[in-house]
């Protein structure tokens, strides 16, 4: 996994071989300092997101820090209303399918109900908690990296 980490960030990231948060667990620790633990992003489908409000986590299919915005990503932003408490205080969030939109804190994706997130044009056209950029080919066993970072400050209208 490429890592991208920007400013003093703390996430963990525990990624699952299945969706709904099922199958093998792999567990990386972001820390100011590094990386702690590694993802394999062939073998990712689903995962739990934990870090502060005002981070951001991007997941790219691209490994290229020049060509992976043109590549599938998704992004998932960290708010207090689209985040969950779990011990300690920490804010998390469920992807339950890389390549489906479920509530931040939905715990099966619903099979009837089935749609993806929002399409952005780059990681400035910010829509909402979790939005991206989909083509031919899908996030799942597919992500190459993954950039953390502190959020820009939202637009002031």
């Amino acid at each position: 996994m490429k890592w991208d980490l920007v400013g003093n960030v703390r996430c963990d990231i525990h990624a699952y071989t299945g969706t709904n948060i099922c199958g093998n667990r792999q567990v990386a620790q972001i820390f100011p300092s590094g990386v702690k633990g590694d993802l394999d992003g062939a073998r990712m489908q689903s995962c739990i997101l934990i870090a502060p409000i005002g981070t951001r986590v991007t997941l790219f299919t691209g490994g290229s820090e020049v060509t992976r915005e043109m590549m599938p990503w998704r992004a998932v932003e960290f708010h207090q209303e689209t985040t969950f408490e779990i011990k300690g205080g920490k804010r998390a969030i469920r992807i339950l399918d890389l390549d489906l939109l479920n509530a931040h804190n939905a715990t099966r994706v619903a099979e009837d109900f089935q749609q993806s997130y929002p399409e952005a044009e780059s990681l400035e056209d910010r829509q909402g908690w979790t939005y991206g950029h989909r083509a031919n080919i899908l996030l799942k066993d597919n992500i190459k990296s993954i950039r953390v970072e502190k959020l820009p400050p939202p637009d002031e209208d």
